[in-house]
């Protein structure tokens, strides 16, 4: 099999692109990439925000679950994970993008009692833009993926899955990211 046969890209239900997520502008923080040296920022990293009140999460997770269960049945055939981390909103302004990288986090666990710790297993990513925009490409083991508004994709959280948007030229883009173990 090919690495990017275990990249699955999947359709959030149309209702989700109509939900008002309200956020005010001081709820938004910049990025910081975490790694074994420490916390690290870069001028163009995106703003992220890890509020998402009850209502959109009450929306989101069983759609998630639902495409969890679907990847596993495709890629492996059993169950894989048990939990799932927060949702975190990822903005891009013009100018900014997500740098390559690959999903080994251990940020994800800060707020979850340890006995809900473990790896982070797949990722999921999903584009929410309500706003036309250019540039922002998701690129996922070098190539471009096509996001468009509603795609969502599940892929290995490994060193091997690096990822990374391009910078945006114009307008913004909204995703969102979880991780399930």
């Amino acid at each position: 099999m090919e690495l990017l046969d275990y990249a699955k890209k999947y359709r959030l239900p149309g209702e989700f692109l109509d939900l008002s997520i309200h956020l005010e502008q001081d709820d938004w923080t910049p990025h910081s990439w975490y790694t074994h040296k420490g916390k690290n920022k870069e001028d163009n990293d995106p703003l992220n925000n890890r509020v998402i009140d009850a209502d959109v999460r009450e929306h989101f997770y069983p759609v998630f679950w639902d495409m969890i269960s679907k990847y596993e049945e495709e890629c492996s055939g059993f169950d894989l994970v048990s939990h799932m981390s927060g949702v975190r909103l990822n903005y891009y302004p013009e100018g900014t993008s997500m740098r390559k990288h690959a999903d080994l986090i251990y940020s994800i666990f800060e707020d979850v009692p340890v006995e809900r710790r473990g790896v982070p297993l797949l990722s999921i990513v999903g584009e929410i833009s309500t706003d036309a925009y250019t540039g922002g490409e998701f690129y996922l083991c070098g190539q471009d993926m096509q996001f468009t508004p509603g795609d969502v994709i599940i892929f290995p959280s490994t060193f091997m899955y690096t990822h990374e948007v391009k910078p945006i030229k114009t307008g913004t883009r909204t995703s969102f990211v979880t991780w399930a173990w």
